[in-house]
């Protein structure tokens, strides 16, 4: 199990600089409700939690600063809560679904993996794990590193299916269980 998690939520909040996306609900917003569910859940666990959200900057420095606390807490993994978007969908009956990405070679792998399986087991569509060497939260945190996208805020049918699951509730708690159990 984990001792300790460097955990975020990854944008500006609402109306302080690089927010993200927004579509049927709002990436900052829903990011922040997962992220504190997590880190209640952790703590519970005994989990020493870092938070490395940061509110307000462009979206370059609300990374830099994530990463920079990441750092310093010197914490076991890494995560950063995001919601994904593409284009505005209505209902057409099929979700787009939860994925997580990863650093090539990481030994967040293993994390990431339950983290798709916990949510797909809710009922997301499983989009699974996928790498990146571009993505510079996971370049440029010390510790292994996932970036966490819960659904899509601009499809219908994920974000009816988050609503309808308790929201942060439902996608922290299996969140959690992936990251503490």
């Amino acid at each position: 199990m984990l001792k300790s998690l460097a955990i975020g939520a990854g944008h500006a909040a609402t109306g302080h600089g690089a927010c993200g996306a927004v579509g049927y609900i709002s990436e900052s917003d829903e990011a922040r409700r997962v992220r504190n569910v997590v880190h209640f859940f952790g703590a519970q666990k005994g989990v020493r939690i870092v938070d490395c959200t940061c509110d307000s900057g462009t979206q370059s420095q609300v990374l830099n600063t994530a990463i920079s606390i990441a750092n310093e807490g010197e914490c076991e993994l890494a995560v950063q809560v995001h919601f994904n978007a593409c284009k505005m969908e209505e209902n057409d009956g099929s979700q787009k679904g939860c994925e997580c990405w990863i650093y090539p070679g990481s030994k967040a792998k293993p994390y990431a993996e339950k983290i798709c399986k916990a949510l797909g087991e809710m009922g997301y569509r499983n989009r699974g794990v996928k790498e990146s060497t571009t993505l510079k939260f996971l370049r440029k945190t010390n510790a292994p590193a996932i970036i966490i996208e819960v659904c899509f805020v601009d499809d219908k049918d994920d974000t009816d299916f988050y609503k309808s699951h308790f929201a942060d509730l439902g996608a922290g708690m299996a969140i959690s269980a992936a990251l503490f159990d």
